[in-house]
């Protein structure tokens, strides 16, 4: 608890425009798939691959589209007896006792077989390819070879019409305004005879866990560096590059040997 009886919430989130707090690491890891877009928890009723991010809202589209829906289609093969409410959805299944998938590829010198329609048009884009769609003729081998393209050639530019700072993303932009409201909501410090104030929780968080409480416990481990966070995230997203980790050994030899602290080691030169 805080001095002001507060429960303390070591674990925030770090996408910029959020600054939720989280009891748990774990509350928190299943929150960032709000920002991440995974969908870890897929569907197990035949015939849906639909995805969700998190358990309840699988729950909640099983009962609603699942559960109380008739089943009319019933696999004939001996001690099998599953049912399907759809006859394409049975005879996808049936694949799997007489081995003979149903799709079959009919680009060209291929001819593969695929238990299910899906499988095939997945399969369709290793001859197909994958378009861009901004305007431009590039046709990607993979997914990922397509976003890395539209993520280097057609990058948005996202600028402050204020000062002209450009950022990643629109969320990192709409925290960013909030520096420029006069009227904007802060977040201040319930510690007696501080004020301090914050336009995020994680920053209001981080400042009373490491000034109030002097409490950093998450280290750098780039070696070298050493630098202490109070947030697990904030050491998480730190970056000590080895240029400036050169820097810094360079200031600390012109120093001379005594002044380095213990254990730190740099390249000579």
């Amino acid at each position: 608890m805080s001095g002001a009886g507060q429960e303390v919430r070591p674990f925030v989130c770090d996408y910029e425009g959020c600054g939720k707090a989280f009891v748990r690491d774990y509350h928190l890891s299943r929150h960032a798939l709000l920002h991440t877009g995974e969908k870890p928890f897929v569907c197990a009723a035949s015939g849906c691959d639909q995805k969700f991010n998190t358990k309840s809202n699988l729950k909640k589209h099983f009962e609603h589209k699942h559960e109380n829906q008739q089943k009319q289609y019933v696999c004939s093969f001996e001690g099998c007896k599953k049912t399907f409410r759809k006859h394409q959805q049975l005879k996808t299944h049936q694949c799997q006792h007489t081995n003979e998938p149903l799709f079959k590829c009919t680009h060209e010198g291929c001819g593969k077989h695929f238990a299910s329609p899906s499988r095939l048009k997945r399969h369709g884009k290793v001859h197909e390819g994958y378009k861009c769609q901004k305007d431009c003729s590039f046709v990607a081998k993979t997914w990922t070879e397509l976003l890395k393209h539209v993520r280097e050639t057609h990058k948005e530019k996202i600028i402050c019409e204020v000062c002209q700072k450009t950022f990643k993303r629109k969320d990192y932009l709409k925290q960013h305004m909030k520096t420029h409201n006069p009227e904007r909501d802060v977040c201040r410090c319930p510690r007696e005879g501080c004020g301090r104030t914050y336009t995020t929780v994680f920053n209001l968080q981080s400042h009373i866990l490491s000034f109030h409480e002097e409490r950093r416990p998450f280290v750098c481990k780039h070696a070298g560096c050493s630098k202490t966070f109070a947030m697990k995230v904030s050491a998480h997203s730190h970056r000590c590059s080895p240029s400036r980790v050169r820097l810094l050994s360079g200031f600390l030899g012109a120093l001379g040997s005594r002044m380095v602290p213990q254990g730190l080691q740099w390249e000579g030169g």
